[in-house]
């Protein structure tokens, strides 16, 4: 995950020093990678004082602040016995920052990002996971990675809570449970499914485990004689296309509910 630019000034913010601690209520000891997700401590949460943490930690979403510059393992707590806390570079993400995640195929620590459980063939797809609200991936894009129907790309106009996507071109093979697939979201979704390292997007047609907010804008494709181009109905959809990548920009621009289950941009202030 990489930091663009920011829509207000048009440009890269610059990294800066900040107090990182990867765990919440202990020394971390847990590797956090480069291009990882930052977030600030929860409003409430104040145990061991105020630092930026890992962003896949309680409350996921909540403060999001930037993106981890560098790999770390090792950090201590502000009220640790022994030692003081210690900086990290984090580059800062407000909410007009723009910043883009790959639908990798697996996560930095090697474990896979992709889906499976998929069934059909033609333009009627079956999803054995669930998909919890009507017409929540139209707009968003199918990519087989292996099986009878590797490498095909397809765009979704359909989906169900009956667990039937509907794409706009045919798949040209029968597709088995055990084939895995990149799901792609629709371009401008406002909820993502990161993978375990936070640093990449993790494939999954169920919207009940999209628990990270984020607006997002565009999805892209890169692959062997494709440079790098956002995605097309009328230019992708049906293609066959070997080793393609895809990406995701978006901004951390928080939610807000009259509930007050409010998960706003770390900079965005503080509640009264």
């Amino acid at each position: 995950m990489k930091v663009l630019f920011d829509m207000l000034s048009g440009v890269k913010p610059r990294p800066i020093d900040m107090i990182y601690n990867g765990s919440l209520a202990v020394d971390n000891a847990t590797k956090r990678y480069s291009g990882s997700i930052a977030k600030m401590m929860d409003y409430d949460d104040q145990d061991h004082g105020r630092f930026i943490t890992f962003g896949g930690l309680t409350t996921i979403g909540e403060r999001p602040c930037g993106i981890l510059e560098e790999e770390t393992s090792a950090e201590f707590l502000l009220d640790d016995a022994d030692y003081g806390p210690l900086y990290r570079k984090i580059t800062p993400c407000l909410p007009s920052t723009v910043v883009e995640a790959e639908y990798a195929r697996k996560d930095r620590a090697g474990t896979s990002n992709l889906d499976t459980n998929f069934t059909g063939s033609t333009t009627s797809i079956t999803c054995g996971d669930s998909i919890t609200v009507d017409d929540v991936l139209i707009g968003g894009w199918l990519y087989f990675t292996n099986g009878l129907a590797a490498n095909q790309l397809h765009y979704i106009t359909d989906s169900t809570t009956a667990g039937i996507i509907v794409v706009a071109t045919s798949v040209a093979a029968v597709i088995a449970a055990a084939d895995d697939l990149i799901v792609i979201l629709p371009p401008m979704t406002s909820k993502f499914l990161f993978d375990a390292t936070y640093t990449g997007i993790k494939s999954d047609c169920d919207d009940a485990t999209w628990s990270h907010p984020a607006q997002g804008i565009s999805t892209w494709i890169e692959a062997p004689g494709i440079p790098k181009q956002k995605l097309d109905r009328n230019l992708h959809d049906g293609l066959k296309i070997a080793n393609a990548r895809f990406y995701h920009q978006f901004t951390f621009c928080g939610t807000f509910a009259n509930a007050g289950a409010t998960k706003p941009n770390a900079w965005m202030g503080v509640p009264a």
